[in-house]
């Protein structure tokens, strides 16, 4: 059995990003990368302080987020195209804006 992932169109390792609101900044920011053994420490931390205080909101670090962050969320279409001749009907940033159009007429946006 093959499985087949189709979300984006033309795929390339060094394809533009997109977003659907890009954040607006006065400063850039500057990444920083932590360990994950540290960052995994620090999540547990802030997610039983949140806990103990009662906090309805979630804390800027937590477990989720770091399993979310580990996620390898690229896709390549080319074993698609190769095995099953797939073509994507429109390019990704077309189906983008359709996607971002589509969730404004229904209100979620």
């Amino acid at each position: 059995m093959v499985l087949y992932s189709f979300p984006k169109a033309h795929e390339t390792p060094n394809r533009p990003k997109y977003t659907l609101s890009p954040p607006k900044r006065t400063k850039s920011l500057r990444q920083k990368s932590v360990p994950l053994p540290v960052a995994r420490v620090l999540a547990t931390l802030m997610e039983g302080t949140w806990r103990l205080l009662k906090k309805q909101d979630a804390p800027l670090l937590s477990s989720a987020r770091i399993k979310f962050l580990g996620l390898n969320l690229d896709y390549c279409i080319d074993k698609a195209k190769r095995e099953l001749g797939y073509e994507p009907g429109v390019e990704f940033a077309e189906g983008m804006q359709g996607a971002v159009e589509w969730c404004r007429g229904e209100g979620m946006l």
